[in-house]
């Protein structure tokens, strides 16, 4: 696997000048998937260390549930950022739904978009306001000899749609796009956020997430292997599992797609 050792230097320089120092960084013209080296290199990382791997293509780029993330090259931004730790925080699954209002914000704040242009489904993705896919996440964990590896991967479309449900930033917003800069942001935004994470926990992100989500109210339908129920949704719990109303009965539900119902 080639490496672009100009962005690797770009990146470091970014994140040093901010204070964090404590990551490691490869940057690949084309993976099979980033989460995959992500795993690859965790041996490389220290404990409470961080690792970016990013890539101008994936190949067997993936998502949520085994979905496939289709992963053009050089459009867009395809990354895993990874975290080590000797234990596992409790509710870990609902750092993915912090990582989705931390991606928002960033967005907005680089890019100048209005709240009302962009919008959080659960459990993290990021839509416009005809239901289209901005960008996903993608957290996994494993055990290794010195506890767990956290992996967090996120597919952002900067200047590629690449299916007919998803849009890209060129597409919203006319403000010119520096990847680096944004993945930089993002990359601080995220440590940061695990940092408060690991001192609070889920709470302190909870009202925020709801305010972003766009479908707090409606009609949807959530889908898994296992279940397939429809019901309005009504919120999430204090650990970030979605909240349904089905017929009066206030249901949990951990993982799972969710649709709009027709």
């Amino acid at each position: 696997m080639e490496r672009i050792e100009a962005k690797e230097k770009i990146l470091q320089d970014k994140l040093s000048y901010s204070g964090l120092n404590n990551i490691y960084i490869a940057c690949y013209e084309e993976v099979d998937s980033t989460m995959n080296v992500a795993s690859q290199i965790a041996t490389k990382v220290g404990i409470n260390n961080f690792a970016l791997v990013s890539a101008e293509r994936q190949t067997a780029g993936r998502g949520r549930n085994d979905h496939i993330w289709e992963s053009p090259k050089n459009g867009n931004l395809y990354f895993t950022f990874l975290i080590n730790v000797k234990s596992l925080p409790k509710d870990v699954s609902s750092f993915s739904l912090i990582v989705s209002v931390v991606l928002l914000d960033v967005i907005k704040e680089n890019l100048g978009i209005q709240e009302d242009k962009l919008c959080l489904k659960w459990p993290n993705d990021i839509l416009d306001t005809k239901g289209k896919k901005l960008s996903g996440i993608l957290i996994e964990t494993e055990k290794n000899q010195n506890g767990y590896t956290i992996m967090i991967g996120i597919g952002l479309n900067i200047t590629d749609a690449p299916c007919t449900n998803s849009v890209s930033l060129s597409e919203i917003t006319n403000v010119g796009i520096s990847k680096e800069e944004i993945l930089a942001d993002i990359i601080l935004s995220i440590s940061d956020a695990w940092r408060n994470f690991n001192k609070k926990g889920f709470k302190d992100y909870k009202d925020i997430w709801l305010k972003y989500c766009g479908y707090i109210g409606k009609q949807i339908e959530i889908c898994s292997t296992s279940i397939k129920e429809k019901g309005k949704m009504v919120g999430i719990n204090d650990v970030g599992a979605l909240l349904l109303d089905v017929d009066g009965t206030i249901k949990e539900y951990y993982s799972g797609d969710v649709y709009t119902r027709v």
